[in-house]
């Protein structure tokens, strides 16, 4: 057993995770791994990759950036990698199952087609915004 008992709200752990989903092959996750790797070693951190089977054909993919949060150098660094890693991933077609309220600016914040009827769907089902606010919405 330990000597002591760590609990990570108590030791300032902080945690910002991504989650795209990947085709279940070789090539696919040498590729996103050829892809997330080197933003974690550019930003000082490790590239914790935890590949879930969710079908015969995909997994999805959770990967941490696991921070300082009362380090406001490493929290800088935390975010600068979350957003770097990202974009690459939505560049080349890593799409998240889910994201954080951290980027909900970027999913929705841009003029597309989905997100205009959302925004006006949300407007009429939730006109004074006290459903789930910030959230998958503008």
């Amino acid at each position: 057993p330990p000597v002591k008992v760590i609990n990570p709200a108590k030791v300032y752990c902080g945690c910002i995770w991504r989650s795209p989903g990947i085709p279940m092959t070789r090539v696919s996750v040498d590729d996103f791994r050829g892809i997330v790797e080197p933003i974690f070693r550019r930003h000082c951190f490790d590239c914790c990759i935890t590949l879930t089977t969710v079908t015969h054909r995909s997994f999805d993919c959770t990967i941490p950036i696991l921070y300082n949060r009362e380090n406001t150098e490493d929290a800088a660094r935390a975010n600068s990698c979350y957003q770097e890693v990202l974009q690459a991933c939505m560049d080349n077609g890593y799409i998240p199952y889910r994201f954080g309220i951290q980027s909900m600016a970027y999913l929705a914040g841009r003029r597309d087609p989905f997100w205009d009827t959302v925004e006006k769907l949300k407007a009429v089902l939730d006109p004074n915004r006290i459903i789930s606010p910030g959230r998958y919405s503008r």
